[in-house]
């Protein structure tokens, strides 16, 4: 084995080294992510209610696939510790035509319930 090789081999022995010390700090970082978005009440994490919603609405559709997310509002509830949040959609009706129809949720700390959908 010549010099140039051992050179090359010492480079992608290197080369993998830092890509598993990056992967371990990635999932570190994900941990404590995932840590601090569980202490939170769920309703401060709107990405999450978002995706929740997204799937508690897909349930209900008769082509879930056609789900299309158009905007979500929040508003003040009348309980405290508690958000109403107002998730507006596009998905295909029976006869395959495009409807823009509103989900209607109250979400606690730790909970998210449909209240309508229109």
């Amino acid at each position: 084995m010549g010099k140039g090789s051992f050179g090359c081999l010492m480079a992608i022995g290197v080369a993998i080294i830092v890509v598993l010390s990056m992967a371990v700090i990635g999932q570190e970082i994900s941990n404590r992510e995932a840590e601090e978005i569980a202490s939170k009440p769920l309703y401060e994490s709107t990405e999450y209610v978002q995706t929740l919603a997204e799937d508690m609405i897909k349930e209900r559709l008769k082509d879930p696939d056609s789900y299309q997310f158009v905007e979500m509002n929040e508003m003040l509830s009348s309980s405290e510790g508690e958000r109403i949040f107002v998730v507006t959609y596009r998905a295909k009706n029976s006869f395959g035509g495009y409807n823009i129809s509103q989900a209607t949720f109250t979400c606690d700390k730790d909970n998210l319930h449909i209240v309508s959908i229109e």
